[in-house]
């Protein structure tokens, strides 16, 4: 096996050093909004163009776009003009010489004809109160990104968190980022919190049309505004290869090969390791693709497929052009359920055709059967996202979104525990699980340079968890939210100020509202006051992302 997986990797090589190359890849994590808001502005008034369908993006790609829009003064308005110009003090770094254009303060930054190099602190504390409790959230490392020659990347970050009250643990239906807690506290109290650390990070090596890396990251698939719902970040990163291609400027091909995280215990490998035991998990994989056309100027279609499968590494799931689905059948057969590994399909739209306005939708299909499509008692288990995005010309740096998102019973599920649409026992897809729906409203608003408000509505509601056992026609035919077991309602005011580049004071008001027999279970308790309802108040600031 282990000779299989060094072919693979070798195939990959010599494919990237037969290539002239010119580019690095650094990827600039998702999280780091006001870029990302930014660049979708820009492509919904046409001044660049974009395809939002995968991210993250590299520092690279954001440099090129930003430096695309800067010279359009015609089209700019004089604040985007400026914000355009703040961020390439940044970005200008992976783009220009050394001392050739004004660059944002770094604690350390070294740059040549050869080796360019950033390091810089991650530091970040909020604080929270309401009527129910105070806590707060605190993270500190650090982070730094180089590239070599005109072809390697290497990026790394490490941040340890405490949060006082836990708030972002596997059972809670919320969209925070998942973490993989150290608790303090016993379970279900209110006074319980936790700490965890996350490293994030890669090696990429670059040519002019594609890139090739052995990453840990967070990545995202789907156009959204609020969690994708084909893979969101809700899951901690986990490990990945990841190919990607860009040919022509009108198709596009991504693939990942990724380790995840089961917390299935392999009990025939667990052993007795002295004082206690050792405790080993069931090895769990996920392969996907996605090919991402361009038909018409400003409109990008996608379709891609998945698999995740355990217990062993197979050299199919390596190929990145394959449907994985058939890939399964030939190797463990199609005549037992229990035998075989849990895939997906799925397809993705994203219209900027309309100037000022984009409008997206995605579809998630998992154990698709074409033969019972159109059989109401033996439904096919899927997950739907449709939303539109108008950013306004009139009041700049303004968008407003509507985005309605809904999962059947039993999607991202599996009756087989190590090949579930998970990792760590969080969802890859939509924050909310299977049987729910979600309506998301919001308002993004930069009134001048640097200032970011942010308005939001969303309302969730969650049907009964089902069983599903893969035996009997189990799952099959199950009513959509027969009875509302969770419904949640939240309104987010927030602003963030950047006082210099990735520095930010932030502060807002959180108003919640959580009912239904599963509402303590799904909602953390800080949020969860006597009636379901809080009122949260919170200020702090970050540096870093």
């Amino acid at each position: 096996m282990k000779f299989k997986i060094f072919t693979t990797l070798t195939i990959f090589c010599l494919l990237a050093f037969g290539i002239k190359l010119n580019a690095q890849e650094v990827f600039h994590h998702i999280s780091n909004t006001h870029v990302y808001d930014l660049l979708d502005e820009l492509a919904n008034q046409h001044i660049i163009d974009l395809s939002t369908a995968v991210k993250p993006y590299s520092r690279k790609f954001i440099a090129e776009k930003l430096a695309e829009a800067q010279p359009q003064t015609d089209k700019l308005k004089k604040q985007q003009w400026k914000q355009v110009n703040f961020l390439l003090k940044d970005f200008n770094k992976d783009l220009l010489p050394a001392k050739s254009f004004e660059k944002r303060l770094d604690l350390f930054a070294y740059k040549d004809t050869l080796f360019n190099i950033t390091v810089n602190p991650i530091a970040g504390f909020v604080y929270y109160a309401n009527n129910n409790d105070k806590m707060y959230r605190q993270r500190i490392g650090g982070e730094f990104w180089a590239t070599i020659g005109t072809h390697f990347s290497i990026y790394g970050s490490l941040r340890d968190q405490t949060d006082s009250r836990v708030v972002a643990d596997s059972p809670f239906r919320n969209d925070e980022p998942g973490a993989n807690y150290k608790f303090k506290g016993e379970p279900g109290k209110l006074t319980r919190g936790g700490s965890f650390d996350e490293t994030r990070g890669g090696v990429v090596y670059s040519w002019k049309w594609g890139s090739f890396g052995v990453l840990k990251d967070n990545l995202t698939w789907g156009n959204s505004y609020h969690s994708p719902n084909i893979s969101s970040d809700k899951a901690p990163s986990f490990p990945f290869m990841r190919l990607q291609i860009k040919p022509r400027k009108w198709f596009e091909f991504n693939y990942i090969h990724a380790w995840l995280s089961s917390e299935v215990v392999d009990s025939s490998r667990s052993y007795n390791a002295g004082a206690s035991d050792r405790i080993i998990f069931h090895p769990k994989y996920f392969a996907a693709n996605m090919f991402t056309f361009k038909p018409l100027n400003r409109l990008y279609v996608s379709v891609g497929n998945s698999i995740v499968y355990a217990d062993e590494l197979q050299l199919g799931m390596f190929t990145p052009v394959l449907f994985y689905k058939s890939v399964d059948h030939t190797l463990n057969g199609q005549g037992a359920n229990y035998s075989g590994q849990n895939s997906q399909l799925f397809f993705d739209l994203s219209s900027r055709n309309i100037k000022n306005l984009h409008l997206y939708s995605s579809l998630f299909l998992d154990e698709i059967a074409l033969g019972r499509a159109l059989e109401k008692d033996q439904s096919n288990f899927l997950s739907f996202k449709i939303g539109a995005a108008y950013s306004n010309p009139m009041f700049m740096g303004t968008t407003l979104i509507a985005e309605y998102t809904r999962t059947n019973p039993i999607t991202y599920r599996h009756f087989v525990n190590t090949t579930t649409y998970a990792s760590n026992n969080f969802t890859m897809g939509h924050y909310l699980g299977d049987n729910s729906h979600e309506i998301y409203l919001a308002v993004k608003s930069r009134p001048i340079q640097k200032l970011y408000l942010e308005a939001s509505y969303t309302k969730a509601e969650c049907g009964p968890t089902y069983e599903y056992t893969g035996k009997n026609k189990s799952g099959l035919g199950l009513p959509f939210i027969s009875e509302t077991v969770y419904d949640n309602t939240t309104i987010n005011l927030k602003a963030k100020y950047e006082v210099i580049n990735d520095a930010f004071l932030v502060g807002g008001i959180t108003l919640s509202e959580s009912k239904g027999e599963m509402a303590a279970t799904y909602t953390p308790p800080f949020y969860y006051g006597e009636d379901g309802k809080t009122s949260t108040v919170y200020f702090g600031f970050n540096v870093g992302f």
